[in-house]
């Protein structure tokens, strides 16, 4: 159900248009009641680094799953920028378009300054629950910060600290990436589980060295806080 969802999903492109028209079509919507409308469902616009507008879906969009909307930058005067619409957190686009002004050039984005991404690997936080808007999601105010190219791989309710698995072993080799950070936190177990989250990400960061702890496959290397409580922070070097 979740591995369909477009979090973290985005489109860049430049161009001179004063005007953006988006259709969307969507599918396996999920809305909880700490959940917001617009974050889950809608998508958002930048210019650079920065909000400008969103295309916000239409109330019954459960029923109907699919909207159009439009947006127009007040202060556009005539010359390129940066656009990047970023898709919803939770849910599927089955297919979505955006229209521009007749007669606006478009063109290929540049490449971020750091291209090879960063990969999130987390759980409801990580997939941008709560987050009021697509771009207000943690994962994507670190790389607009540092202009970097990232991937987000946040699964609602799930997430343990898959030791035996070896996840983060694997997450770095499909995307030949090395470097390593880990937060964790305190995480209701069953029987059978490891009772360690990754609630705010297993961070991949390829442009600087690695980060701490390197040991992240040994249970002995985390350290965990009295019942009930966080789980305590391994020391890490962060960006």
């Amino acid at each position: 159900f979740l591995h369909a969802h477009t979090a973290g999903g985005r489109v860049r492109f430049v161009t001179n248009s004063k005007r953006f028209i988006l259709y969307a079509k969507l599918d396996n919507l999920a809305m909880a009641g700490n959940s917001c409308f617009e974050g889950n469902f809608g998508f958002d616009l930048y210019t650079g680094a920065d909000y400008r507008l969103s295309f916000i879906p239409p109330v019954n969009i459960m029923e109907k799953k699919e909207y159009e909307s439009i947006v127009e930058l007040p202060d556009a005067d005539g010359s390129d920028r940066l656009i990047t619409v970023n898709m919803p957190n939770y849910c599927d686009v089955l297919g979505f378009s955006i229209g521009l002004e007749e007669g606006a050039t478009i063109s290929a984005a540049p490449d971020y300054e750091y291209e090879k991404p960063i990969v999130y690997y987390g759980s409801s936080i990580t997939q941008g629950g709560c987050a009021s808007r697509p771009g207000r999601d943690y994962q994507n105010i670190i790389c607009r910060r540092f202009d970097t190219n990232y991937i987000n791989l946040g699964f609602s309710g799930n997430c343990r600290a898959e030791v035996g698995q070896n996840v983060a072993e694997q997450i770095g080799s499909n995307h030949n990436l090395k470097a390593l950070g880990i937060l964790y936190h305190k995480h209701t177990c069953g029987v059978n589980e490891i009772g360690i989250g990754l609630d705010l990400g297993v961070v991949f960061a390829h442009f600087r060295k690695n980060l701490i702890p390197e040991d992240h496959g040994v249970v002995e290397g985390v350290a965990l806080a009295d019942a009930g409580k966080a789980l305590a922070l391994l020391p890490c070097q962060f960006i």
